[in-house]
C-alpha cells in the first residue's frame, strides 16, 4: 500500500527528510535531520561540495526508510537552496564547488550593472532584483574570473535538480527554480536578452530543459541503493526552497502569504499574475497552479539571531532570547538594522554592499538591551518588507526555526500593526515538496485544499498603543542611511 510521501529539504544550515501520510499530510510522521556544512574559502564566499550534499541528503533518506517500509512510498519530492550555481560536467560530476545563494563574490558585478543602468531592464524581464548570489551574477563572475569552469561544464543546475539528477538520471529544472535565474517571468522561457546583458550568450547551452511541475521520473537502481527506497519509486520535479516553504505553509491561493524565518527572512505573497511592485527590489517566481510568488527578503533571518548569540551568549540562541526579554520593548531607544549578509540586502531596498547598524547607544545600555534590539531589528526588517508590499495582507503567517520565539513574533505584530500567526507543525519545506509529489502522481487531487489544511498554534495580536508604536518609522529611517554608509 503506497500511502506515504517523502519530502527531502536541503537548507543552508540543515538537511532534512520527512515522511507524510497521503491521507493526512498536515504534519510529518517521521523526520531525520543532519547539519549542512558550507565552506568559506575567502571572506564573503559560500561554497559546498555537491558530493557532500548528496551523501548527507541521501543518508537522511536511508535513516527515514530504515524506520518505514519503502514499499509504502508513493512518491518523493525534493527542495533545495535556490540561486547560485551547481556546474556539472558531461559525466554529471562537479566542475567546481557549488556556489550558494549567500555568496558575496559577485558584489562588484551587481554594482557594475547598477552603475550602468541595467538593473531596471533585468528587473523588468525577470521580476528579480539581482543580488550577488543570484545565478546570473554568479555566472557573470565565473565568466570573468573562471572561464575554464564554464568551458568544462555541460549543465548549470541548482541543489534540488542536482540531487534529482543523481537519483533518476534525468537532468532538468522547473519554473520555480528557473525564475531566480535568467528567466523571462512573463513569457516563461529562458531569457536570451538577460544572458546578453550579463555577457553570457555563449553559455546559453548550459541551461537545462524546463519540466512540467507534475513531471516525475523513476528512481534508478543506483538511486535506490543510495537511499534505501525501491527502484522505480517516482521522484517528482520538486520546487525551489522558497516555493516549497510557501506551498508547505498553505500559501497556494491568491492572496496567501507566509514569512519563512530561515537563514534568511523571506516574506512572500501569492498573486494570479506577475507582480512587479514594489519596483526594482525583491524576487518573484512561478508557483504551482499557474500562480506567482512575490517575495521581499532580508538576507539575514535566523542568521541574525545566530550572530547575536555568538556576540552575547556563547552561541546559545535561546539564551539570547532570554537575555533580550530582560530589557523593555524598544530597548530604551536602541535600534538595530540586520543587514549582516555578505550578499547585502535585497528588500525593501537593494544594496549588495549594505552593512548592519546598531544605533542610539547610551551609557545605560547593556547586554540585555543589545539582545532585545537584535531581536526587534529582525522583526522590523520583516515588517519593513510588508510595509512595502503592493498586496497588503490582513495577517502575517510565519514559519521557520526563528518562528518559535514568542518575543520575536510579538515584536513583529507590534511593528507591522497586524496579527501574526504561528502555524502548528514543522518541516514545511519538506511538506511542500511531499504534497507536490503526491499531486504529481495523482495521490492528491486538490493541491490548494491539501496545502491549506493547517492549524494555527498561536496568534499574536498587535499592541497598537504599546511601546513599539512608531518604532518601524525610526527603523526605516536608520535603514535608509545604510546606502550612504555602505559606499563610503
Amino acid at each position: 500500500m503506497r500511502d506515504l510521501l517523502i519530502g527531502i529539504d536541503v537548507g543552508t544550515t540543515t538537511i532534512k527528510s520527512a515522511a507524510f501520510s497521503v491521507d493526512d499530510p498536515r504534519t510529518p510522521l517521521l523526520v531525520t535531520r543532519r547539519p549542512a556544512h558550507h565552506d568559506e574559502p575567502q571572506p564573503g564566499w559560500s561554497e559546498v561540495d555537491p558530493r557532500r550534499v548528496e551523501e548527507t541528503a541521501f543518508a537522511t533518506v536511508r535513516e527515514l526508510v530504515a524506520e518505514l517500509d519503502p514499499g509504502r512510498v508513493a512518491a518523493v519530492g525534493i527542495s533545495g537552496t535556490a540561486c547560485g550555481a551547481w556546474l556539472a560536467d558531461e559525466h554529471f560530476e562537479p566542475v567546481r564547488p557549488a556556489i550558494l545563494w549567500n555568496d558575496g563574490r559577485a558584489a562588484d558585478v551587481t554594482a557594475a550593472w547598477r552603475d550602468a543602468g541595467l538593473m531596471e531592464r533585468i528587473f523588468a524581464i525577470s521580476g528579480n532584483a539581482p543580488f550577488p548570489g543570484y545565478t546570473l551574477s554568479v555566472l557573470a563572475w565565473l565568466a570573468r574570473h573562471e572561464p575554464d569552469s564554464l568551458a568544462r561544464a555541460s549543465r548549470v543546475l541548482w541543489c534540488k535538480d542536482w540531487l534529482r539528477g543523481k537519483l533518476t538520471g534525468v537532468i532538468g529544472t522547473d519554473e520555480s527554480e528557473a525564475s531566480y535565474v535568467p528567466f523571462d517571468v512573463v513569457r516563461r522561457i529562458w531569457s536570451d536578452e538577460l544572458l546578453e546583458i550579463a555577457g553570457l550568450s555563449r553559455w546559453r547551452h548550459l541551461f537545462p530543459d524546463l519540466l512540467d511541475p507534475r513531471a516525475t521520473a523513476p528512481l534508478t537502481a543506483e538511486g535506490a541503493a543510495r537511499t534505501g527506497l525501491l527502484s522505480g519509486t517516482p521522484v517528482a520535479v520538486g520546487a525551489t526552497d522558497i516555493i516549497a516553504g510557501v506551498t508547505g505553509a498553505g500559501a497556494v491561493r491568491v492572496g496567501g502569504n507566509v514569512t519563512i524565518l530561515g537563514t534568511s527572512a523571506n516574506s512572500t505573497v501569492v498573486s494570479a499574475e506577475p507582480l512587479f511592485e514594489p519596483w526594482g527590489v525583491g524576487i518573484m517566481a512561478r508557483s504551482p497552479l499557474d500562480r506567482y510568488a512575490r517575495s521581499l527578503i532580508n538576507t539575514s533571518g535566523s542568521a541574525t539571531l545566530d550572530w547575536g548569540a555568538r556576540l552575547l551568549t556563547d552561541g546559545d540562541v535561546e539564551a539570547l532570547l532570554e537575555l533580550g526579554a530582560e530589557a523593555p520593548p524598544g530597548a530604551l531607544g536602541l535600534s538595530f538594522v540586520p543587514y549582516l549578509s555578505p550578499a547585502g540586502t535585497v528588500s525593501p531596498r537593494l544594496d549588495p554592499q549594505a552593512r548592519g547598524i546598531l544605533g542610539g547607544l547610551r551609557v545605560y545600555h547593556g547586554r540585555p538591551h543589545v539582545a532585545r534590539a537584535i531581536v526587534e531589528g529582525l522583526a522590523a526588517a520583516v515588517a519593513d518588507c510588508y510595509a512595502h508590499m503592493a498586496q497588503q495582507v490582513d495577517e502575517i503567517v510565519v514559519i521557520g526555526g526563528a518562528a518559535r520565539s514568542d518575543l520575536l513574533l510579538q515584536a513583529l505584530a507590534d511593528l507591522a500593526g497586524r496579527p501574526v500567526v504561528r502555524l502548528s507543525g514543522d518541516e514545511f519545506g519538506a511538506r511542500g515538496v511531499a504534497i507536490l509529489a503526491g499531486w504529481a502522481v495523482g495521490a492528491i487531487d486538490d493541491l490548494e485544499a491539501t496545502a491549506a489544511s493547517l492549524d494555527a498554534s498561536r496568534r499574536f495580536v498587535p499592541q497598537s498603543d504599546g511601546p513599539l508604536r512608531g518604532a518601524l518609522a525610526a527603523y526605516q529611517d536608520l535603514a535608509a542611511r545604510t546606502a550612504g554608509w555602505s559606499r563610503a
